[in-house]
């Protein structure tokens, strides 16, 4: 498979910056955002989709993380709590 030209390029990202604008305006709600996943999907090799998809997890998580939302840190105080 050859690697997508500049015009492909550009019109996977258009159509990620679109999903991911939907889904965070719909609260990660995927079966309102379904159309544009498609169009994401269609859009985009399969390595591409499953590239932005990480880095949309690991921006998600990052962000949570830099405000103080460490999910590791909340688990490991529920378990000292419970083994008290």
């Amino acid at each position: 498979m050859p690697a997508p030209n500049k015009a492909e390029r550009e019109a996977c990202r258009g159509a990620k910056d679109l999903f991911w604008q939907c889904m965070e305006s719909n609260a990660n709600d995927l079966k309102k955002c379904i159309v544009l996943r498609e169009a994401f999907e269609n859009a985009c090799n399969v390595t591409q989709v499953k590239y932005f998809d990480r880095r949309r997890d690991w921006l998600k998580h990052k962000a949570d993380f830099q405000e103080g939302k460490n999910y590791y840190a909340a688990k490991s105080e529920q378990k000292s709590e419970q083994k008290s």
